[in-house]
């Protein structure tokens, strides 16, 4: 079986304090048997977004179908800025999608800035992660809602999955929503299996987000009573589909 980790940072953050490293990454490979991880940028990198790219793709390039990377920009940029770099992550460095942080940029995701980060998934056909939860009122879940019936061909991942708190809202937009996937970190694994019942497996992908979190991501999956196609879904498949990892 396939183990996709769909959420995990490399970096350094002034805000969180938050470092991950390349051998950081190894490392959690290896002892926790990750086959493949998607990496994002931690907001507020002090070399910039454009430097936490680069570095992102030379881990990728480095461990060549271990590793995929994800942009992330301040929707609050100037467009011209924000479609540049963007196009450069995709085209250049081969990124398979966007993140919107609904937290460390704080943004409301219904507001004309953000209309960028959607319109350029759409134009790339890549998804777009948006943080949920976390005391963050532009991380509600129902807020994606709209962006989805907009933008229908373009697969919004809730990252966090509403973030325990709000999962039952997460759910609830996913159900309205075909376009709309869960990621489980940071969320019970009560409410996890609730949303594979309600919405099946190929709408739930495993995340961690931080390192730190990944053996115990995995034995929520694990333990909350899926049959094998189920876990085979939520372990890696379903993230495979919706980034359309080239693996």
């Amino acid at each position: 079986m396939r183990i996709i980790d769909s959420h995990t940072h490399l970096g350094v953050s002034r805000l969180s304090e938050s470092v991950y490293t390349e051998a950081m990454q190894l490392d959690a490979q290896r002892q926790w048997g990750i086959d493949v991880s998607i990496v994002l940028p931690i907001p507020k990198d002090p070399g910039g977004p454009a430097a936490a790219h680069d570095r992102i793709h030379r881990l990728c390039n480095d461990h060549r179908g271990r590793f995929f990377g994800v942009l992330d920009l301040d929707p609050a940029m100037a467009d011209a800025a924000y479609w540049q770099e963007a196009q450069r992550c995709v085209k250049e460095l081969g990124f398979i999608g966007v993140k919107l942080h609904t937290y460390f940029h704080p943004c409301n995701p219904l507001s004309p800035f953000t209309d960028k980060v959607f319109e350029m998934a759409q134009h790339f056909d890549i998804p777009v992660i948006v943080h949920t939860g976390l005391i963050s009122t532009f991380g509600l879940p129902s807020l994606q809602v709209q962006r989805a019936k907009e933008f229908p061909r373009v697969k919004i991942v809730l990252a966090h999955m509403g973030y325990n708190a709000y999962t039952a809202e997460a759910i609830v937009a996913a159900q309205l929503c075909d376009n709309i996937f869960l990621e489980s970190s940071w969320t019970g694994p009560g409410r996890v299996k609730e949303a594979i019942k309600k919405l099946g497996s190929a709408r739930v992908m495993m995340g961690a987000d931080q390192l730190i979190n990944i053996p115990w991501e995995l034995a929520k999956i694990r333990n909350i009573g899926l049959n094998d196609a189920q876990l085979e879904d939520c372990m890696g498949r379903t993230a495979a589909a919706v980034f359309k990892l080239p693996l």
